[in-house]
């Protein structure tokens, strides 16, 4: 499996019921004991971030409902939330949870991924991914599934016809003018890589793959110093 860094965000009481039926969000590895995800992932539906204690972190294992040899879990020990989210408009966008139980270095299958410094150029091909539903209000996939979306001008996003201005600092774009392939609910939270370093956070879009809209991504290197 490839892609080493990717991990299932849980809420633990549901996953305790049935195994994979606790996946709110994807989220990454960047040091053995730090996942990184997205704010709105973190937070209950009043927006007021949720107890550690409601969350666990499965990673390790392409397979969303099936505990392998390879299946890394971890309770949660703290999160945080940026302080200065907003969900209108979906600003900072990002949060942090630290593992209960750090993962092994000789892990076969679980990696910590390093994050990017700058953010790259408009037309960079980057991946995202995640076990997100495969259409728009439809099925959570049972395998962890891989897009190849190109990075996409801020100026772009921002016209009338796309997102009107609503993309500022710290957001990326990122998929396809055209549509037809892009992050889609459930996989909130999870990577967007480019060229092996974690460019980005899934944080919103309209609709899944909508021509003229892209995705929206936390940007990584914006928001690095705050990490």
């Amino acid at each position: 499996m490839e892609i080493t860094y990717q991990v299932s965000v849980r809420s633990k009481s549901s996953d305790l019921r049935g195994f994979g039926r606790g996946h709110i969000c994807g989220g990454s590895l960047i040091t053995a004991s730090t996942v990184l995800t997205a704010a709105h992932c973190l937070v209950d539906d009043r927006d007021v971030p949720r107890l550690a204690s409601f969350f666990r972190v499965v990673g390790g294992s392409i397979y969303r409902n099936v505990q392998t040899e390879n299946t890394f879990i971890s309770d949660v020990r703290k999160i945080v939330v940026h302080n200065k989210y907003k969900p209108k408009g979906f600003l900072n966008d990002i949060g942090v949870m630290i593992l209960s139980i750090a993962v092994g270095v000789n892990h076969p299958s679980l990696r910590p991924i390093s994050t990017i410094v700058q953010i790259p150029p408009a037309g960079t091909r980057c991946r995202a991914s995640g076990w997100g539903t495969i259409f728009y209000d439809g099925p959570s996939s049972d395998i962890l599934k891989a897009v190849n979306i190109s990075i996409i001008a801020k100026e772009r996003c921002n016209e009338p016809s796309s997102y009107g201005g609503s993309i500022v600092q710290g957001m990326i774009c990122a998929g396809n003018m055209s549509g037809g392939e892009d992050a889609c609910q459930g996989d909130s939270g999870g990577p967007l890589v480019c060229n092996g370093l974690l460019a980005g956070v899934v944080s919103h879009g309209v609709d899944c793959a909508r021509p003229g809209f892209p995705g929206v991504y936390s940007d990584v290197a914006y928001f690095r110093d705050w990490i």
